[in-house]
């Protein structure tokens, strides 16, 4: 399957970039070694359109994933993840004016978000996504939560909701546009949408190839992301940088008059050959480094599958941690090393840590000290 028009704008003005093969399961966990080293791969083949910024994966395959089993995306163990979180819930709450209203969120994951508003006075939340666990949502808030098993698609009936939101989803989504078009036409006219996805612009800047992987076959930048909503019937209002510039964050209003200012597109971003020069550089860098010593990894998803697969370590390191109790136990594709607790790394006593999200740096380093271990951090950037 191949997308040659950009899937934002519809150009056929596209330059290609970085192709590469990978592990097609990032935040899936697999039972055994053997089935971690048996996980199939595809094609990513980037390319960026010369109308609006938009990069994309021309080679994604949507039918490689199925995102109803073993998905584990949840970052809530982390207390510096769960402060974000809860500053967004607060910051959305009272802007939106959502006490006593009804909410809706597609690729809700384990609905964390949802009981972070219902938590604060939503009266209803509804999300919409196969990878959910009612197991895991807290009792006191399940009356609020109405969660549908399945992607929203085109069966799914009008939402009378006030807010709409759709954090880190756009970027799994072979049509963009047409998702949040449907979000638009589902939902009251007035209403308000929040949009997060990481940002292209951080990932190209630092040349972080760890931030490219399989699930991900769309890449926003500002100026895509507000060309994106506004052709899909949301009038934004801003899109700003969050969580250390590594995501965006927008907000919309449905079929409503324009609020914000235009968008100016930045076109200062490494080109995508001059990103991939760069990209295979660090590569190179980052495998000397990990096979130096006796090398552990502090987080065990998706950039830690494409980190491991690039600088072909995945069966080189002493331990794979993460603090996610979910996962312990299990394996991440192309990794023999099964996921550990913190605790782990006093068996495995290794010479660095590789972080694979710097801002986790220091929440880490004291989880490290209270083990009583010194090994070097190092925050993969």
């Amino acid at each position: 399957m191949s997308r040659s028009d950009c899937p934002v704008c519809s150009n056929q003005r596209v330059q290609s970039g970085w192709s590469f093969e990978s592990p097609v399961l990032g935040t899936f966990l697999l039972e055994s070694a053997e089935a971690a080293l048996n996980v199939p791969t595809g094609r990513i083949a980037l390319a960026s359109c010369e109308g609006c910024g938009f990069v994309f994966n021309t080679a994604f395959d949507p039918g490689a994933l199925d995102f109803s089993a073993n998905y584990e995306e949840s970052q809530g163990c982390s207390r510096v993840f769960q402060d974000f979180l809860n500053g967004l819930a607060d910051e959305v709450f009272e802007r939106c004016d959502l006490q006593g209203q009804a909410v809706l969120e597609v690729g809700c994951g384990k609905g964390e978000f949802l009981e972070s508003l219902a938590d604060r006075g939503v009266s209803r939340c509804i999300g919409y996504d196969p990878a959910f666990d009612p197991n895991r949502v807290d009792s006191a808030l399940a009356d609020k939560l109405e969660i549908f098993r399945t992607n929203f698609d085109d069966d799914a009936p009008e939402h009378d909701v006030r807010l709409s939101v759709v954090r880190h989803t756009l970027e799994h989504v072979v049509d963009p546009v047409g998702l949040l078009s449907l979000m638009s036409e589902r939902t009251p006219a007035g209403s308000w949408l929040l949009v997060e996805v990481p940002d292209w612009g951080r990932i190209a800047r630092d040349a972080a190839f760890w931030d490219v992987y399989y699930e991900h076959c769309n890449y926003f930048s500002v100026q895509s992301l507000y060309e994106c909503l506004e052709r899909s019937g949301w009038s934004p209002i801003e899109v700003r940088l969050v969580y250390a510039g590594q995501y965006l964050v927008a907000l919309a209003r449905n079929r409503d008059k324009k609020e914000g200012n235009p968008i100016v597109p930045d076109r200062n971003f490494p080109s995508l050959d001059e990103f991939s020069d760069r990209a295979v550089e660090k590569i190179r860098y980052y495998r000397s480094q990990v096979h130096a010593g006796r090398s552990a990894i502090w987080a065990a998803g998706s950039k830690a599958v494409s980190f491991l697969s690039l600088t072909e370590a995945g069966d080189e390191i002493c331990a794979l941690i993460d603090i996610n109790p979910h996962k312990t136990g299990r394996f991440i594709p192309g990794c023999t090393t099964a996921i550990g607790q913190p605790d782990a790394l006093l068996t495995a006593l290794p010479d660095t840590v590789f972080v694979m999200n710097p801002i986790y740096l220091e929440e880490i380093r004291a989880d490290i000290q209270n083990l009583g271990l010194t090994p070097t951090l190092v925050g993969v950037s």
